[in-house]
């Protein structure tokens, strides 16, 4: 996979899906986004997500909102006391990935 380049963003997840299935969260799950490419992102956090989740998050990039990013939990490992991810985007709008390409350029 492609080099990550430093993205550094605190978001909550509203929405996990496991093996198809929505789970019901109490309350969101805080992650800490480390780097972002045009495959995917990498990010940290204190809970335990597993392979293959998905997860439906709200990021901003450039000042502007981009809702509803769809990512795939591809690789996890311990990283001192917390939990590293690595995600690969599976579905947003045109919108986010064009801003992403942008972003990559700079």
């Amino acid at each position: 996979m492609k080099a990550y380049k430093e993205f550094y963003q605190k978001i909550n997840c509203h929405r996990i899906y496991r093996s198809g299935d929505l789970m019901s969260l109490s309350s969101p799950v805080e992650l800490i986004v480390l780097g972002i490419n045009i495959y995917g992102m990498e990010l940290i956090n204190d809970k335990k997500l597993k392979e293959k989740d998905v997860l439906l998050l709200n990021l901003v990039m450039d000042g502007l909102p981009y809702d509803k990013v769809m990512v795939n939990v591809v690789a996890v490992e311990e990283y001192d006391q917390m939990n590293k991810y690595k995600l690969e985007f599976i579905g947003s709008k045109d919108r986010f990935h064009k801003a992403l390409h942008k972003y990559m350029e700079i």
